[in-house]
Formats: C-alpha cells, sequence, structure tokens
C-alpha cells in the first residue's frame, strides 16, 4: 500500500489460526438458533430481535458496542436498536441517528459492495462522518450489511469504544454468515412489524373517522338548538385532551376550557394583541378554508398552537385553537377542529336566520372594533345580523370581575339576555382587552339621547344578575353613537375611564356595580388621557367633528355660535347679541348640538370639554381649519361679544341630578 493512500478492508485483518473455523460455524450456530428461538415467541418486538442479533455479533467478534440500523428512504437507514457490554440496551441513543446521509461514504461503501467494510483510526477516517466518531469514541469499526438478495436492508455497525480492536480475515467471514443467517429472522419479523403498524393505522382511522362523524354530529346538534360555539368546548377538551379556545372574529377569547390535570387559572389562548402581530396575521389570512395552521413557539407565543379559522359567508366570524401544553399536537387534532370549522360553516350557509344573526352579531361587533370591512358595507353587513341603523345605539363597557374566566361566553349570553328582559335590546356582544361590551340598541328611531331608557334597562339587569349570585363590575355607557363607525373610539374611550376606575379602588367599590356614563368622566378622561396630547388632538377633532361636517354641509354655523355660547359664559342672551339672531335661533342651534354631537349645553362639565377641544385645537391649528368665525375668548370674557355688560338673568347652565 502506498504512502497517503486510505487503508483497504481488509488492511487489518489477521490470519485465522488453523482449526479455528470449525469452532467459528459452531458458534455461529448457536447465536442463529437463540434468534431463531426468540423470533418465534409471542409478542416479541423486532427491536428486540435486532438487539440480540448485535449482542451476538458483538460475542462473535470479540466486541463490545452495536448498533443496528434498518433501512427507511434514499438510501438512509435509522437507528433501530443498540448493545453495549458496559450499559446494556442503548437504544434509545441509537434510535437518534441516522446513517448514509450526505459525507458518510463509509455507509455507502457497505451499500454499494453488500459486504463488510472496515476502518480503522475512525475519527480521522475521510470516509466517516468524524465528528460522530468522536462524539461515540470509535476506534476501529466494522460495518456489516443484512441482505437480502442483493438488497441492504439494515447494517450493523460493530466496535469497541475507545479502543483499538485487530480483525482476523475468519472474523469478516464470520460476521457475514451470521448475518446472513439473521437476516432471514429480521425480514420476517420486520415484515410482521409492519403487518401490524399496517392494521393499527387502518383501526386507528376507523376510530379516527367514527370521532370526527361524532364531533360533526355534536356541532350540528348545538348549531340546531341554537346555542353558542363554546358549549362544544368540553367535548373537545375531552376528545383532543389538551386546552382548546374559542375567539372571536378580533381574537379576544370567547371562551376557553383544559383538563383538569393542567390546573389552569388563566386562558392560555391567543390575545387580541398576538392576533395582529404580522407573521401570525400572514398565516391566518394564506390559511385555505377549513384548514389548521400550526404557529409555531416564539418569545411571544411561548407554545405551540393549532388554529382553525371559522369562515362564514365569505369572512372570519371567529377562530377555534389547540394549543400544545405538555402534549404534541397530532393530526387528530387537526382534523376535529377542522371538521367543527365545516360543519359550522355549511350549518350557517344552509340555515341563515334568526339563529345566524345571533350568533354572526358578536363577529360583526369585533369587526367594527377592528375596523375591518369597508365602510359603504357596514348597512349591509349590519341588516345581515338584523342591526337597525335607524335607530340610536349606545355601547356598553362591563369590567370583567373573574379575567380569563372559562365560562364568559355564557355569562355574557346571560348579561345580554337578562338587558333583553329589562327593557334594551342587546344586538351584539363580545370581549376585548378584559371587558365585555354590548351594543344597546334603542327602540327609538334618530340620533335621541337614550342615556335614561339604557340606564333604566341595565340598572334592572345588574339587580337581576346580582340576584342570581352572578358577578359583574363597573358598567360604562358612552354617548349615544350617530353612527357605527363611532365603535371603535366610543371603545377606546370607554377603556381609558374604565382605566381610571381601576386605579382608583373606592371609585370602582363606589360605582360597581352601578352604571357610569362616559359624559360624567369626560373631564376626568380628557386630563388623564394615556396618549399625552397627541390623543386629546384626536379626542377633540372626534368631538367637533360632526358639527363641522353639519356646518360644511348646511352652513348652519353651530360650530360659531358653540364658540360663542362658551364665550358669554353659557347664557343664551349674550351669546344672541353676539352672533346678532335672535335667541330662539341660538336654541335651536344649541338643540341640534346636542342631537348631533355628544356636547350637552346644559352641563358645565360639557360644556368645559368643548373649551378645551377649542383650545387643543386653536394650540396646534389654525382657527380657520376649526371655524371661520372671529377668534372669541372662551369662559374668560363674558363681555366681550360686543362689549355687553354682564347680565343680571340666572345662568342657563344647570347640572341634571
Amino acid at each position: 500500500m502506498s504512502a497517503g493512500q486510505a487503508p483497504s478492508r481488509r488492511d487489518n485483518y489477521r490470519p485465522c489460526p488453523p482449526g479455528a473455523r470449525l469452532d467459528h460455524h459452531t458458534r455461529v450456530l448457536g447465536a442463529f438458533e437463540e434468534v431463531a428461538a426468540l423470533a418465534a415467541g409471542e409478542g416479541v418486538s423486532l427491536d428486540e430481535i435486532l438487539r440480540l442479533v448485535g449482542r451476538h455479533l458483538c460475542e462473535l467478534l470479540g466486541v463490545s458496542r452495536c448498533s443496528v440500523y434498518l433501512r427507511i428512504t434514499n438510501g438512509l437507514f435509522q437507528g433501530r436498536a443498540g448493545y453495549c457490554a458496559r450499559e446494556g440496551c442503548i437504544d434509545k441513543k441509537v434510535s437518534r441517528l441516522v446513517s448514509g446521509v450526505q459525507g458518510d461514504q463509509f455507509t455507502s461503501e457497505i451499500v454499494q459492495g453488500a459486504t463488510p467494510v472496515l476502518v480503522q483510526n475512525a475519527a480521522t477516517d475521510p470516509r466517516t462522518i468524524q465528528k460522530t466518531m468522536r462524539r461515540w469514541g470509535v476506534c476501529d469499526m466494522l460495518g456489516v450489511p443484512l441482505v437480502v438478495g442483493e438488497e441492504v436492508i439494515g447494517i450493523i455497525y460493530a466496535d469497541s469504544p475507545g479502543q483499538h480492536h485487530r480483525y482476523q480475515d475468519a472474523d469478516v467471514s464470520l460476521a457475514q454468515a451470521f448475518a446472513g443467517l439473521a437476516t432471514l429472522v429480521v425480514v420476517q419479523s420486520w415484515r410482521r412489524e409492519q403487518a401490524e403498524a399496517q392494521r393499527e393505522k387502518l383501526e386507528r382511522r376507523t376510530e379516527d373517522l367514527g370521532l370526527l362523524l361524532t364531533v360533526g354530529d355534536l356541532a350540528t346538534r348545538l348549531i340546531s338548538e341554537r346555542r353558542p360555539l363554546a358549549d362544544l368546548l368540553r367535548p373537545l377538551v375531552t376528545i383532543i385532551d389538551k386546552p382548546v379556545a374559542v375567539h372571536d372574529a378580533s381574537g379576544a377569547t370567547v371562551a376557553w376550557a383544559a383538563p383538569q390535570r393542567d390546573s389552569l387559572k388563566a386562558a392560555p389562548g391567543l390575545t387580541p394583541e398576538e392576533f395582529e402581530l404580522p407573521w401570525v396575521a400572514q398565516a391566518l389570512s394564506e390559511c385555505p378554508e377549513d384548514a389548521s395552521v400550526v404557529l409555531k413557539a416564539q418569545p411571544r407565543l411561548r407554545y405551540r398552537r393549532l388554529v382553525v379559522p371559522v369562515v362564514v359567508s365569505d369572512a372570519v366570524s371567529g377562530y377555534l385553537e389547540v394549543c400544545e401544553l405538555g402534549r404534541r399536537l397530532t393530526a387528530r387534532d387537526a382534523a376535529v377542529l377542522e371538521r367543527v370549522a365545516r360543519t359550522y360553516r355549511l350549518a350557517r350557509h344552509a340555515e341563515p336566520g334568526d339563529g345566524q344573526a345571533t350568533c354572526d352579531s358578536s363577529a360583526f361587533l369585533s369587526g367594527l372594533l377592528s375596523r375591518r370591512g369597508e365602510p359603504e358595507s357596514l348597512p349591509d353587513r349590519a341588516e345581515a345580523v338584523g342591526i337597525d341603523l335607524t335607530h340610536a345605539h349606545v355601547l356598553l363597557h362591563v369590567s370583567q370581575v373573574v379575567p380569563d374566566d372559562p365560562n364568559l361566553g355564557g355569562r355574557r349570553e346571560s348579561v345580554a339576555d337578562v338587558i333583553g328582559r329589562a327593557g334594551g335590546s342587546c344586538v351584539a356582544h363580545t370581549s376585548r382587552h378584559g371587558a365585555d361590551l354590548f351594543l344597546i340598541e334603542s327602540s327609538r328611531r334618530g340620533a335621541a339621547d337614550i342615556s335614561d331608557e339604557v340606564a333604566g334597562a341595565v340598572d334592572s339587569a345588574l339587580r337581576a344578575v346580582e340576584a342570581r349570585g352572578e358577578q359583574v363590575g363597573f358598567v360604562i355607557a358612552s354617548h349615544p353613537l350617530r353612527s357605527l363607525q363611532e365603535v371603535p373610539s366610543a371603545a377606546s374611550r370607554l377603556e381609558q375611564i374604565a382605566e381610571i376606575l381601576e386605579k382608583v379602588p373606592s371609585a370602582v367599590n363606589a360605582w360597581a356595580p352601578q352604571i357610569v356614563h362616559e359624559r360624567d368622566l369626560q373631564l376626568v378622561r380628557l386630563i388623564a388621557n394615556r396618549e399625552g396630547l397627541q390623543g386629546a388632538v384626536q379626542d377633540s377633532r372626534g368631538l367637533l367633528a360632526p358639527l363641522l361636517e353639519h356646518d360644511r354641509v348646511h352652513d348652519s354655523q353651530l360650530v360659531t355660535t358653540l364658540r360663542a355660547y362658551l364665550a358669554a359664559q353659557g347664557r343664551i342672551r349674550p351669546t344672541a347679541l353676539g352672533l346678532a339672531v335672535h335667541e330662539n335661533t341660538v336654541r335651536y342651534r344649541l338643540g341640534r348640538i346636542r342631537e348631533l354631537s355628544s356636547v350637552e349645553p346644559e352641563r358645565l362639565d360639557s360644556l368645559l370639554g368643548a373649551a378645551a377641544a377649542f383650545q387643543i385645537l386653536d394650540l396646534l391649528e389654525s382657527r380657520e381649519a376649526v371655524s371661520s368665525a372671529t377668534a372669541l375668548p372662551l369662559l374668560d370674557d363674558p363681555c366681550a361679544i360686543g362689549q355687553q355688560p354682564p347680565m343680571s338673568d340666572a345662568p342657563t347652565v344647570t347640572r341634571r341630578a
């Protein structure tokens, strides 16, 4: 052999002593007999047989370790069993290994020649994966193929960890002879294992099919009974054995359930903020109809989740989610949730009606909150879920006494039902940021002040809920909404008020479970605006926007009148004199201001809010952007308009009890 030439598989063989062949053959037959006897037994696994084959090969060769691999695909071999004289069974370690990968010329040489191959100094031999050889402490290794016909179905690798071993010519012949006999038993056991696996697979498919039919029947019955999807949670948890959550279209958790052993105190599902993560939103948007998507664990998500969008009328109305907590996600989990989503979609498509409107109204409200959908389609979408845009509406913010309540969906339905029986009409409800939101529809048409009507219904509902022993936190009612497009901004304002109340425990105790009107805390909210000056500017624009728009279309000078009224300290006569109009004209315009906006001219706190809005916009914008009227002083000089002296009549600004 020339210098630098890699040693061949015969280079380290040593001659077999005379008279030893007969003894070797006897040992081979004895080892094979033991393997055959084991394989003939009942309930013996293929791994047990492979481990015994490997152990006998070690004894025949005089080495102390072996690992047995079986072919999987494309020239790759998967570790199945292993034996070490010092450790015993090493199946677990070996099962993590795959041979025949790119760069593994050692295995390639065994497969191509279908004969044993020896490598010396394996950690430096160019034919091996040297990193693996060093990690396993391999010095000299013999690879023995398991051959059927001309095909290599497996390989046994034998060595002594951390020790060199010299082989005789007879060692290779001995290993090849034993491997040839053992292959007959291995092939039969392998085929038996594959047949058993196929039978179990068919049984699982049959079981899964029955399970899916059961789930479909449960979902169909639930929908036919007009019950919320959340009522299916407990059966799903029993079937899947993992935490399951139901979300509305905005991503808010409607309800959740988990196996008792998990002892979860908070909802494990995605939060609305996590639904809005770009990569999460993209994965869900690309998910085909009635299909699932697995969201990988990330720093923000902590663990993997399987999510199925629930689609109704070509729009996502909610999501079903399974959380991977201790137990891996399976294909069965995906199949079960996909069947529920498909059943729900088909049932809603086949039976449109009141039940669908009731269920889809939550998705409609969630869509409003997240500003989904074109404004032009709002009337059609509202009509589809039974909401009359010609009636006045109010948004209620109800704080959750028990955050992440597993029965959240059912409790919301209960409160909505009680409000309805108390004289109100809850046309939609959902959850967002730790609170329940209810959209209340008045029996009156137009943008009327329905505060008293809503307050009466909600107070009655709160008493009824308390009488049943249920807890409800404080309730905040918005200004009457002129348009449902105001829902997102109204929800944001109510959240700010809720944050203020929650920071003052005495306020929470004083208000809960009573109703709080947004107008009563509007000034406090403006002062404590969490978004600073930018938020104050946005609030100011929102307050004056309907008046500015009405003036632009009708030239009604409502903004000019409001400025003059503020400058006149809320008195009619100075306002009329300053505008050179009749007092009744001022009264009419103030009435229109009350109807078109949330400004209440008879309330001092409302006027203070309007004055603050003018001051903020005057500070940051040109006066022309707010009104073409001459700049007027605000609540500081009652004689400034036309230099009129103070009037003796009592001011008309009063505070309602």
